[in-house]
């Protein structure tokens, strides 16, 4: 009877180990090595975009092997991210056509600022490849007089010639505005 046992038992053991090494594969389809291509890469300027505008480009992203994943899209100024967005491509080819970056007018913006965008196009391997192209980010050109409109009054501001961007003869939630309270 013992012995009985024990060849149950091992043959249950033979039978688990065989039933764990038969398990399926996990179904996840790998692609031989390649890396995406860009091309046609196109911008709406060729140096120069004010800031508080949008810059727009088309690109044509292709890989012959493996199929694409992402565009992944940043704006730098320096060292710093000033806009990012990721872009869902599908399939060996891909066209994206005037997708636009949007340039914010920030504090502190130089005039004529270097800048640079970024491309980096992904296949689902994790291949990339990057593209940069540079240009320069340039300040909106503001009136001497600007014309609030407050509480149903319309208030004239000028341009300080003290400080860059400073307006003065209007103050408003509470305090005085060219001589009025």
């Amino acid at each position: 009877m013992m012995k009985h046992n024990n060849l149950f038992l091992w043959l249950l053991g033979l039978t688990v180990c065989w039933l764990a090494s038969c398990s399926e594969e996990d179904g996840r389809v790998t692609y031989p090595y390649s890396c995406p291509e860009i091309s046609e890469l196109q911008f709406s300027t060729t140096d120069q975009t004010p800031a508080a505008d949008s810059l727009y480009f088309s690109v044509k992203i292709h890989d012959p092997q493996t199929p694409l994943s992402t565009l992944e899209v940043k704006l730098m100024t320096g060292e710093t991210l000033v806009s990012s967005q990721s872009i869902r491509t599908k399939g060996t080819d891909v066209s994206i056509v005037e997708k636009g970056i949007y340039i914010p007018f920030e504090a502190g913006l130089e005039e004529n600022q270097e800048a640079k965008v970024i491309l980096t196009a992904i296949n689902v391997e994790g291949s990339e490849v990057t593209q940069t192209f540079d240009f320069h980010i340039t300040r909106p050109q503001i009136p001497e007089v600007l014309y609030l409109h407050y509480n149903g009054e319309v208030v004239e501001m000028t341009r300080s010639p003290s400080k860059q961007g400073s307006w003065k003869g209007c103050r408003v939630y509470g305090f005085q505005c060219n001589g009025r309270q």
